[in-house]
């Protein structure tokens, strides 16, 4: 519907024959009649409205004595369509486009989709381009690509969207880390406070439990800059998370200088002594797919920094996420071992020892935090 509202706009505002739907011309490039391409006036040189009914007579000089052959006049919307079958082969190719564009920005966003640009001409360069002048002029690969200075530039483009993807990635990396470092700074003040072990997980993608006394805690990116702008969401589930979820959010958020007094209040008011040393007990658990090692080291490190000058004893251990995962991978690779070995040998014994592991393995099941624990929800929460 655009399209049929821009044509006629687009032809009565036209400077060029070709751009006027209803005007009469010649659609070949070897024709040599200067009487059948119109000359047309544009409207900044003194020209009007190409209205079909009221065309100037100096436009119509393409006619049908005149123009035959090669130079045999078209007009029309499809005009010139059918002298060269490679043109509706261009319009699949532009929808095909069209269509693999819209799926790549919708799963993977606009930066996949500038990269995967980038990528299309440098294929189009590099490959197209020489491809089409050696099957049309015969000219040799070597040829289409002498000009070294283009051959550089081309190369421009898709190492820019490389280098803004791996900044991108770095920068999310980067926050990852702070937040993970406030997880564990956050998780062993209140172990000292509750005076109990408390749980810190890391997941990604995870189905949550429910749970009726939990809070929903924004991190907000503290740089001097914007510290309203979020960096992510922690879930923390305690029995006074609901009633305490303001003094726990200063407590996450506020900045070095003010945590101290933020974590005086909130144990005065979670019926804590803040002037006895509690031990520091944080059991820290990741259930992601990717790796996530750095945000377990920052974590630790949060922790140990909690329990620093203040003569805590700084207890960390791993909740078993991970291990309870390789467990179960090297049970299953031992089992299909022996279902390769049962049917090499024929021996049934390895069938038993399969149906073990395997029992094993479906009966290895991950602990289930109590409360109190911290858990870090990335950006698709």
């Amino acid at each position: 519907a655009f399209t049929l509202l821009v044509v006629p706009l687009l032809s009565l505002t036209a400077s060029r024959a070709k751009d006027i739907v209803w005007l009469p011309r010649t659609v070949d490039a070897d024709c040599e009649v200067d009487h059948c391409w119109p000359k047309v006036t544009s409207l900044s040189n003194g020209g009007s409205l190409h209205f079909p009914w009221s065309m100037e007579s100096s436009m119509l000089t393409c006619t049908s004595d005149v123009c035959t052959g090669v130079c045999e006049c078209h007009s029309g919307l499809l005009a010139g369509w059918g002298l060269q079958p490679a043109l509706h082969g261009f319009l699949a190719i532009s929808v095909l486009y069209g269509i693999l564009v819209g799926i790549i920005y919708d799963k993977y966003g606009s930066l996949h989709r500038a990269k995967c640009d980038a990528f299309g001409l440098l294929l189009t360069y590099w490959i197209g381009n020489p491809l089409l002048n050696y099957l049309v002029k015969g000219e040799s690969f070597g040829s289409s690509l002498s000009d070294v200075c283009l051959n550089i530039v081309s190369f421009i483009v898709p190492l820019a969207a490389l280098a803004t993807d791996f900044g991108k990635i770095m920068t999310t990396k980067m926050l990852q880390k702070v937040c993970s470092y406030r997880l564990g700074l956050v998780a062993g003040l209140l172990s000292r406070i509750r005076g109990k072990e408390v749980a810190l997980l890391i997941t990604e993608h995870e189905e949550l439990d429910p749970s009726t006394s939990e809070a929903i805690i924004d991190l907000m990116d503290q740089r001097a800059v914007d510290m309203r702008k979020q960096g992510a969401r922690v879930r923390l589930v305690d029995e006074q998370a609901k009633s305490l979820r303001a003094k726990l959010t200063m407590l996450f958020n506020s900045l070095p200088s003010h945590q101290k007094h933020e974590y005086h209040q909130l144990s005065e008011q979670m019926d804590g002594d803040p002037g006895v040393t509690r031990p520091t007990k944080v059991a820290i658990g990741v259930k992601t797919w990717g790796h996530n090692h750095h945000m377990v080291s920052m974590a630790r490190h949060g922790v140990s920094a909690s329990a620093s000058g203040s003569g805590s004893l700084c207890q960390i251990r791993s909740l078993g996420f991970q291990e309870t995962k390789d467990c179960k991978d090297a049970l299953t690779k031992a089992a299909n071992c022996h279902e390769t070995l049962m049917k090499v040998s024929q021996d049934p014994s390895h069938q038993s020892h399969q149906l073990l592991l395997e029992e094993l393995r479906d009966n290895l099941v991950p602990p289930e935090p109590a409360p109190p624990f911290i858990q870090f929800l990335s950006e698709e929460h």
